[in-house]
């Protein structure tokens, strides 16, 4: 199963961005919360939220999961 990371780092929006562990867009280590393994961008995005309220997927590696439910 892949992994997830999501961006620490706080868009202007109050969006954080949940990136697959091999996506160009992954933010460097120090930016980052690891989420855990898992099947799907769903999973990640539910634990996710369990952190921050305010999710998406990125663009680029996780472009059909672009909002929260």
């Amino acid at each position: 199963m892949p992994g997830y990371c999501i961006n620490q780092d706080v868009q202007p929006n109050g969006d954080r961005e949940i990136h697959h562990e091999d996506c160009s867009e992954l933010p460097p280590r120090y930016d980052r919360l690891y989420l855990g393994d898992f099947s799907c961008h769903n999973g990640a995005l539910r634990e996710a939220e369990k952190y921050f309220p305010q999710c998406k997927g990125c663009p680029l590696c996780a472009r059909d999961y672009r909002t929260n439910r």
